[in-house]
């Protein structure tokens, strides 16, 4: 990962909104009073700190709403490992949150589920910052353009150990299934992706309603589950940066971060998929329904679409920004490498929102397949355990067999004896 330093980030992004807090933005955020900002995000998904000398974007924030508006706000940050944890945590409705950045096709299910708020543009003027092409509705998952605001963005490859996984296998999906790697494989830790991968090694669309085509992608997922190591989310870096797993599917700024922090001798490279379909997606910042500061959130997710910030975390996370010319920027330190911002895309296919149906055939399967993970290991031993009763039942018989047989050799031993003391 790209580090910044923070006192010259923090200068440029306070000097840059230095004059901003006028009119009826800062007399609304009076009004509102808010203390607290809940951001609920993927994690490994924003320069928050955690290096010394790194921005912590969210404290960044914090003095520039003050500076701005007058009045202190804390943001508590949290953050979730895939959308569906995220979904599920909001419909629970177990705690609040202000922010969330989900993917484009569960935008569209919660937009569809009424479960966020349209944004008033008004409190976030960066959005002209917002390169066009992500405006329209050629994503489909916000037609309106009313709900959301563009946070990354970028598409599916495979990383792999050079040392270990043949290059020349790296270039489709159905590497994945390659017995040569088994138990050195990672997958996904959610449905979407890992049925998408299934789906696209088989020529189906990402997005296909039709029940055989899912039915065959759970097969194969069946098929490949013994040669998976384990799925994963964030669990990825460490394993392929160790050494310990050779090859898994991943996000290309996700590629980025772990060859960049590799450990001495483990070799990572990126296979991109030709001749298959991958997924392109988009991330977006979202207000959920019911949001407590409103205001605040949107002043949020303004300071985001700024260049400094927007920079920074792209810079931190290796994610494609939404950014207009960000490849002009001096700053910008992905800026030389074309493949995070590919010319061609026909190969690439986003995801949609396949309404309740198909989605709860995929809930199904995803619970079918992951129910019973670690089966192998338990499996054996249970095969153990089954081994030893079995052997000492045996062990147990022969032993009683074995004293049968003495106390029979006795009787007749001291059968014998008696015969010839008589006799005598």
């Amino acid at each position: 990962m790209k580090r910044v330093s923070l006192l010259l980030c923090l200068l440029l992004i306070l000097s840059l909104f230095g004059g901003c807090s006028a009119g009826t933005q800062t007399d609304t955020a009076t009004d509102l009073q808010p203390e607290v900002l809940n951001v609920y995000n993927w994690g490994v998904y924003m320069e928050i700190g955690e290096e010394d000398q790194s921005l912590d974007v969210n404290a960044a924030f914090e003095q520039w709403y003050k500076q701005t508006y007058g009045r202190e706000i804390t943001v508590n940050y949290t953050t979730y490992e895939n959308n569906e944890v995220m979904y599920q945590k909001l419909v629970a409705g177990g705690a609040e949150y202000d922010i969330v950045i989900p993917s484009d096709y569960m935008i569209d299910r919660m937009i569809k589920e009424d479960l966020l708020e349209k944004l008033d543009f008004a409190n976030i003027p960066n959005y002209q910052n917002i390169d066009d092409q992500f405006k329209d509705d050629s994503w489909q998952y916000d037609p309106t353009g009313e709900y959301s605001v563009p946070y990354m963005w970028g598409y599916l490859v495979l990383v792999y150990n050079t040392d270990h996984v043949d290059a020349a296998k790296v270039n489709k999906w159905d590497v994945l299934w390659d017995e040569t790697y088994k138990g050195k494989i990672l997958m996904f830790n959610n449905p979407r992706d890992t049925f998408a991968i299934a789906l696209a090694k088989n020529g189906f669309s990402l997005n296909t309603t039709d029940a055989g085509e899912w039915e065959e992608a759970y097969q194969d997922l069946v098929a490949q589950k013994p040669l998976v190591q384990s799925y994963v989310t964030d669990e990825i870096f460490d394993k392929m940066q160790n050494g310990e797993a050779y090859i898994a599917p991943c996000y290309y700024g996700d590629f980025l971060v772990m060859q960049e922090e590799a450990a001495d001798g483990v070799n990572l490279e990126c296979g991109f998929i030709q001749g298959q379909t991958t997924n392109k997606y988009l991330d977006a910042m979202c207000v959920p329904k019911g949001c407590q500061n409103k205001f605040a959130a949107e002043a949020y997710i303004n300071f985001m679409c700024s260049y400094e910030a927007g920079v920074t975390n792209a810079n931190y996370t290796g994610y494609s920004s939404p950014l207009k010319n960000i490849t002009d920027r001096e700053d910008y330190d992905y800026a030389d490498l074309p493949s995070l911002y590919p010319a061609d895309t026909g190969h690439m296919e986003e995801y949609r929102y396949l309404g309740p149906g198909v989605q709860t055939v995929m809930d199904n399967y995803w619970k079918n397949l992951k129910q019973n993970e670690g089966s192998v290991w338990m499996y054996i031993i249970l095969v153990l355990v089954v081994l030893l009763v079995v052997g000492a039942v045996i062990y147990n018989k022969q032993v009683q067999k074995r004293r049968e047989r003495l106390q029979k050799a006795a009787r007749e031993k001291f059968s014998l004896q008696e015969k010839m003391a008589k006799k005598s």
